[in-house]
C-alpha cells in the first residue's frame, strides 16, 4: 500500500491538504506451498492456492512444468472461482531417484478465462538421493 499527502495553496494565499491511500494486488495470486527438500522416490501432493481478486466470477487455467526430477500425471486443472473467492487445487508429483543431490525447478502459470489476466511462479526445490541423510555407528573395546 502506499500512502499520498498532498499540501497545496493557491495563488492569492489560501491553503489546502489532502490524502489518500493507493493499493495494488496481483488479480489472481497463485501460491504454491513446495517443500524445501525432497528424496528420491518420494511423492509430493503440492497444494496451490488460487485466489480470484477480480469483480467477476471465472474459470482459472493452472498449468504445471518440471525439471527432469518430476513426473506428474495431471499437468493441467481447470477450476471455478468466484469474485473474492479462494480454492486449493493439489497436483501430484512422483519423485525421479538420482545419484546426486541437484536443484530442481517446478513453473506453475494460472490464466483466468480469456487469457488477459495471469500469474506465473517458480520454486526450486533440492533432491538428494534415496536414503540420504544416512548414520554409521561402530563400538568396541581397547584391550
Amino acid at each position: 500500500m502506499f500512502r499520498v499527502h498532498v499540501d497545496s495553496h493557491t495563488p492569492d494565499g489560501r491553503l489546502g491538504s489532502g490524502g489518500g491511500s493507493v493499493t495494488t494486488q496481483i488479480p489472481i495470486p497463485l501460491e504454491p506451498k513446495m517443500p524445501l527438500e525432497v528424496s528420491g522416490g518420494d511423492r509430493i501432493d503440492l497444494p496451490v492456492g488460487l485466489v480470484n481478486s477480480t469483480d467477476i466470477d471465472g474459470s482459472i487455467e493452472v498449468s504445471l512444468e518440471t525439471d527432469s526430477s518430476f513426473v506428474s500425471k495431471q499437468n493441467v486443472k481447470r477450476a471455478s472461482v468466484g469474485s473474492g473467492e479462494r480454492r486449493t487445487e493439489f497436483f501430484s508429483l512422483e519423485v525421479t531417484p538420482t545419484a546426486r543431490a541437484v536443484e530442481s525447478a517446478v513453473r506453475l502459470n494460472a490464466t483466468l478465462d480469456g487469457g488477459s489476466l495471469s500469474d506465473q511462479v517458480e520454486r526450486t526445490v533440492r533432491v538428494m538421493p534415496t536414503g540420504y541423510p544416512f548414520e554409521i555407528s561402530q563400538s568396541a573395546s581397547l584391550s
